[in-house]
């Protein structure tokens, strides 16, 4: 059987014959199909079958074997794109949903290096995307194009490939494009997703790069001994939520800190954190913390500097340890809030460094068994915020800054 066929309006069945493609078998037409199992036909969704006159057309092998010929098939691709740089707090009329005309349902025939055409499913919103909205060329990733798609970490489905490790059907996540399809030069940056009894989009959060950021700078960053206390700053969401059932496992003393009643809650009664408190009802962020950690801090994952950054500086104990995640209280700042009590780095001893997930990445494949292994084992809880359709990107993402989002903020484009 040749491979990457797919069949429109097919009949597949177990138990019957199947339809044998080789060499010489160019333009067939084909009025019904039976399949056994594992021969690889798939049947096409409606929106990939385009308005091809007869729709019992059996399109041709992806990588063109046996010299048959594809029938173009094509869809609607939908944009959501920059307007243009910006250096203040993002709005959602920053971002626009465009046509963007039809795509064609395959890898174009000029490409020449491997390609991988994607249906988008699943597209995570996560605050470093706010710094692409500048123009600023000095980052560890380079700014948004106006007037090109956003891009960010996403999950979607192989719709054709001319690469080898990827086949049509295939579910995949990497770095793709705010629209319906994308067409990724870069394959070699896709991971390729197992599908199984967790839901494709946990591999945007707990799967995804924020767990794997919770993971290494929890425990490459932070070093944890059992019995520490450690604190977490936008705790209830993506990167905050896993970290503190880490350290929870690890034998740690654990308080985290948001916005809202709710998710104060949520950290006590769904992640298990020893306390919590809404940092917005605290008028002294030091005496808060003091408060709960009267023999201080041993450990902190910063989430969201500035005075909240100070407040934990006064409240660490000698040798303790600060992963430098993110400052989201300094996005969109054009002023951004300095740092008063450095000196405690001195004083106390402290270690205070920044990480990027990415320089970990030999670590990643261990990062999934143990995460997929807690899950399972029902020891890690995970919370995300799902907005629905393409065109709610733009308020879900500019939602991140003001605190929205309960848990992982993911925009489903679409399910099938």
């Amino acid at each position: 059987m040749s491979s990457h066929v797919s069949v429109y309006d097919a009949r597949i069945s177990t138990g019957d014959d199947c339809i044998s493609i080789g060499p010489g078998n160019s333009h067939l037409w084909i009025e019904r199909v039976a399949c056994g199992p594992g021969h690889g036909i798939r049947k096409l969704p409606a929106e990939e079958r385009g308005h091809h006159p007869n729709p019992n057309l059996l399109l041709r092998n992806g990588n063109g074997v046996g010299g048959m010929e594809r029938e173009a098939s094509a869809a609607r691709n939908r944009k959501v794109v920059l307007r243009g740089y910006i250096d203040r707090a993002p709005r959602e009329d920053d971002m626009e949903l465009v046509d963007g005309g039809d795509v064609a349902l395959r890898v174009p025939g000029g490409a020449g290096a491997p390609t991988v055409l994607v249906k988008n499913l699943y597209l995570s919103c996560d605050p470093y995307m706010r710094g692409r909205m500048r123009d600023f060329h000095g980052s560890y990733i380079p700014p948004f194009k106006p007037g090109s798609p956003i891009e960010g970490f996403g999950v979607g489905r192989v719709i054709d490939s001319t690469h080898p490790g990827f086949s049509a059907g295939d579910f995949v996540s990497g770095m793709t494009g705010w629209e319906d399809y994308s067409l990724i030069t870069k394959p070699e940056q896709l991971r390729k997703i197992h599908k199984s009894d967790i839901p494709l989009s946990y591999h945007l959060g707990l799967l995804g790069m924020p767990g794997f950021t919770a993971y290494v700078g929890f425990y490459e960053i932070c070093s944890p001994k059992k019995g520490e206390f450690v604190f977490v700053s936008a705790a209830s969401g993506a990167v905050g939520q896993i970290v503190g059932q880490l350290a929870k496992l690890h034998g740690c003393y654990v308080v985290g800190s948001a916005g809202t009643n709710q998710k104060v809650e949520l950290l006590k009664e769904k992640f298990g954190f020893d306390a919590a408190f809404n940092y917005k009802e605290e008028p002294d962020l030091a005496a808060a913390l003091k408060r709960r950690f009267p023999e201080g801090i041993d450990i902190y994952f910063e989430n969201v500097g500035g005075p909240m950054l100070d407040a934990v500086l006064l409240n660490m104990r000698i040798h303790g340890r600060i992963a430098v995640c993110g400052m989201v209280s300094q996005h969109g700042v054009t002023a951004p809030a300095g740092v008063h009590n450095l000196f405690s780095l001195v004083s106390k001893r402290i270690e205070m460094k920044g990480f990027i997930q990415s320089d970990y990445l030999h670590l990643f494949p261990q990062f999934v068994d143990d995460i997929t292994k807690h899950y399972r084992d029902g020891k890690i809880a995970y919370v995300e915020d799902m907005s629905i359709g393409l065109e709610s990107g733009p308020a879900a993402f500019v939602g991140l800054f003001s605190g929205k989002n309960v848990g992982k903020q993911v925009v489903c484009v679409s399910q099938d």
